[in-house]
């Protein structure tokens, strides 16, 4: 990647606080990604996309066409080399290819939950496809069956509120296990 520049979030906090907030869990026996919508989202893409498990949301008073933001959460099952630096290193990389003035922060790592998690921001002044700026917060999670990624993308500068929010709701993402207790689900 090409230009590491200062993009605020709140990364320590997001890294190293495991929030059992999540008011949704999708719940099964075993290693699970506890996760919810963000306030205010609706669901716009369920599906299987190159080779991962996708579920894309965005503010429900959008469109597609119209969105000002969106959140991409995806799983990466049977991926056991995956770790979640090496992905958000590769993933700015392929990002820096489609946006050459892009801009973004180091990949910060830590730990929520008993797991591997890693944070990168991006800033990429004007994305060639849409013509608008594209801002992203993604973060990865490294569980023992599938890597997690969850992304925040946006089209506009950030308020001091909404980042509040990303932070807050990034935090909130976690993975855990209904097999092991080292790595606690949130109660419902």
């Amino acid at each position: 990647m090409k230009k590491a520049k200062s993009i605020w979030i709140g990364a320590a906090v997001v890294l190293a606080m495991p929030a059992y907030g999540a008011d949704k869990l999708d719940r099964h026996s075993g290693e699970t990604l506890a996760r919810q919508a963000p306030i205010g989202f609706k669901s716009v893409f369920s599906g299987d996309r190159n080779g991962a498990s996708v579920q894309e949301f965005i503010p429900k008073a959008e469109t597609l066409k119209t969105s000002t933001s969106m959140v991409t959460v995806q799983v990466f099952k049977a991926k056991p080399d995956l770790r979640p630096g090496k992905f958000l290193v590769e993933f700015g990389e392929n990002y820096a290819a489609v946006c050459p003035a892009l801009s973004h922060t180091n990949v910060l790592n830590g730990s929520a939950s008993g797991y591997d998690v890693s944070l990168l921001a991006i800033q990429c002044p004007r994305n060639p496809t849409s013509g608008k700026p594209e801002n992203l917060y993604i973060r990865a999670i490294k569980g023992e069956d599938s890597l997690y990624s969850v992304q925040y993308a946006y089209d506009h500068a950030l308020t001091a509120d909404e980042k509040v929010s990303l932070g807050k709701y990034l935090e909130s993402v976690i993975v855990c296990d209904t097999r092991k207790p080292e790595h606690p689900c949130p109660a419902k």
